[in-house]
């Protein structure tokens, strides 16, 4: 058997260490690994008295129907010109709620990916996060689990993988009322272990495909400069929408999001122009495909395209973002 990969890389390029996933010959190994993986991990993070399968112990977090669960991991390529906004690593007390009151006023879905190390503890700091998180989910905001310190999970032992992903889980949870389905690693990285986890736990791995780089540049039209290069080289390749990754712990991103909706705003002015189709802000409704519909084993590193619309969709949707972008451009 081939070795397996020890890490995978979601984001703007996927690393392969090893030979993984296996040749076609090696489906049956492929199928084992995972069989095993996901005991490993239901069983590192299941509670006292017994193992649920990964069905029972989804079904037993939340009563209601469960939205985004047991998801195909993705990374938003998609070639439907669709925006899906992401921030990681909050929240913080003085950016996340700008973002959110600003993406409100504008109308536009966005999931917060949240670190519950910024909501443990009795002081002050803690608790107005929390609030903070709370007021997100009240907006209509999704709650995203991005691990509970932020580590790497690479280099962690399998029960310090759990305790990332599980009680960050549990955290959000409390707080929001809703378990979050949606996980992103730190970092983007995704060992063998936490895709288990997260499998068992019956999460969806959401990655990225439209990096910013707010994590460096701290120029607001720098970022933007950066957005757009990456947006039109997969346009260039037949990628024309995806997720886009930004970082509400940096203020610098704050005053970046109106110009970037702005941009795309401006630019669907030339293309309602052309007769094309325009970019759309979408929530994670247009990424999420449910595992079933991918027969067989799911390697740690595939990462599956967004779903193609209806016919009936496509018209509606694109009808209702022309018609916006006509009073936007000020068109007739």
């Amino acid at each position: 058997m081939p070795e397996p990969a020890r890490a995978v890389r979601w984001g703007q390029t996927v690393a392969r260490v090893g030979n993984w996933p296996p040749s076609a010959s090696s489906s049956y190994d492929l199928a084992a690994v995972r069989r095993i993986l996901i005991v490993v991990a239901a069983t590192i993070a299941a509670p006292a008295g017994g193992v649920p399968l990964p069905e029972q112990a989804a079904a037993e977090r939340e009563p209601e129907p469960p939205q985004f669960a047991h998801g195909l991991p993705t990374n938003g390529e998609t070639g439907r010109r669709w925006l899906l906004l992401t921030f990681d690593d909050g929240p913080r007390p003085s950016n996340t709620l700008l973002v959110a009151r600003y993406l409100a006023r504008e109308g536009i879905p966005a999931v917060f990916f949240v670190n519950g190390i910024h909501m443990m503890g009795p002081t002050s700091y803690p608790q107005r996060n929390r609030r903070i998180v709370a007021e997100l989910a009240a907006m209509g905001f999704e709650i995203g689990n991005h691990g509970l310190t932020h580590a790497r999970l690479g280099p962690l032992l399998a029960h310090e993988t759990a305790k990332e992903i599980v009680e960050n889980e549990e955290l959000i949870a409390e707080v929001t009322g809703r378990v979050p389905w949606l996980f992103r690693p730190p970092y983007g990285s995704l060992p063998l272990v936490a895709a288990g986890i997260a499998e068992a736990r019956g999460l969806t791995v959401v990655g990225w495909n439209l990096g910013t780089a707010d994590f460096i540049e701290q120029s607001p039209q720098d970022i933007l400069h950066t957005f757009r290069k990456r947006l039109e080289k997969h346009e260039e390749e037949g990628v024309r929408g995806g997720i886009i990754v930004l970082h509400d712990a940096h203020p610098w991103t704050v005053e970046a999001l109106p110009l970037l909706v702005d941009w795309v705003r401006r630019r669907n002015c030339e293309l309602l122009a052309r007769d094309e189709e325009l970019y759309e802000f979408v929530d994670f409704r247009r990424f999420w495909v449910p595992r079933g519909r991918h027969p067989g084993p799911t390697p740690p590193d595939a990462r599956f395209p967004a779903n193609e619309p209806t016919v009936g969709e496509a018209l509606a949707w694109q009808g209702r973002e022309r018609r916006r972008a006509e009073r936007y451009c000020g068109r007739p």
